[in-house]
């Protein structure tokens, strides 16, 4: 938040993350805030920061939750639902017979497409076929 300066907490269990922050010194805070994103991500991945929505955003809402969702690696798969006590643990398998997970369900060989973590990223269109077939079941 540029040019504020934050204020004193009234109580002291409080803190504020404008203690934290680095001073944008450049005449363009935009800018320097972007470069700031970049260099500090690409240090510890391969994803570029984009401030643009990423491919398959026209899609309907459903897949593009479920593309989201794959993106993330968090959906309603049985091995989460257990997790999370939304499901009886006796029921864990997908269609296929194999233990039904987030990686799992991008390579299913029940469904008549798959792809990889790349495609779901990317948003080819094998990605975006493979969130449609799910789109209702996770």
């Amino acid at each position: 938040m540029y040019g504020i300066t934050p204020q004193l907490p009234r109580l002291k269990s409080r803190k504020s993350f404008m203690n934290h922050t680095k001073a944008i010194s450049s005449t363009n805070p935009e800018v320097e805030r972007t470069t700031r994103w970049r260099n500090e991500i690409s240090s510890t991945s391969s994803w570029v920061p984009n401030e643009s929505l990423p491919s398959g955003h026209n899609e309907t809402w459903p897949v593009w939750r479920t593309l989201n969702r794959l993106r993330a690696g968090i959906g309603r798969t049985k091995d989460n639902l257990i997790k999370w006590g939304l499901l009886d643990s006796t029921d864990t398998l997908c269609i296929c017979g194999e233990l039904q997970t987030m990686q799992h369900i991008i390579t299913c060989t029940a469904c008549f497409q798959t792809c990889t973590p790349e495609d779901i990223h990317k948003g080819t269109s094998q990605g975006i076929n493979v969130a449609r077939i799910w789109a209702e079941i996770i």
